[in-house]
């Protein structure tokens, strides 16, 4: 008789707590979203950038400007300029595409805002390289924090146009 209130108190607390793991086990295996939240439903605009990404990656490479090393500031600054002019173009042919509906179209409108203002940023990185300094690019980060190439590459990997990343060794 005296066995079952001190079984009752480690059944009871026991029990209450499975059930509260398994409403938690439930509602992360429903309830989260089961793809990215800035994957696209609407596949118009990927399917059609993904090959503009793809040639502006083969000119970079054709021009040789893909890893190449610059003996100066200044060499740095021109194959920056040179690299920019091509992405430049690129994006422009991006931004004439037909754009999703809705919270869809506002992702894609993001997405090429933040190319231009990684664009910006290596602009006046150009401009300081033309001086003579040799400095490092410094990217600049959205408001969350995430620096741009990030949010640009992460947006295009999650939308299967992988030439739509930063271009490495650019």
């Amino acid at each position: 008789i005296g066995l079952g209130r001190p079984l009752r108190r480690i059944a009871m607390p026991l029990v209450v707590g499975a059930g509260v793991l398994s409403c938690w086990i439930w509602a992360y295996a429903y309830l989260t979203p089961t793809q990215p939240l800035d994957r696209l439903q609407d596949r118009t605009f990927p399917t059609a950038a993904a090959p503009i990404c793809t040639s502006m990656v083969e000119e970079l490479k054709a021009a040789g400007l893909v890893g190449k090393r610059a003996q100066s500031p200044q060499e740095r600054a021109a194959l920056v300029a040179e690299a920019d002019a091509i992405v430049t173009r690129y994006l422009a042919r991006m931004d004439a595409l037909p754009r999703p509906a809705a919270d869809e179209g506002r992702v894609v409108k993001t997405w090429l805002a933040d190319w231009r203002v990684w664009l910006q940023a290596r602009d006046q990185w150009r401009a300081t390289l033309m001086k003579g300094t040799d400095s490092a690019f410094f990217e600049p980060s959205r408001k969350t924090g995430e620096p741009y190439t990030q949010a640009l590459s992460k947006f295009a990997t999650t939308n299967s146009m992988p030439d739509c990343q930063i271009p490495n060794g650019v």
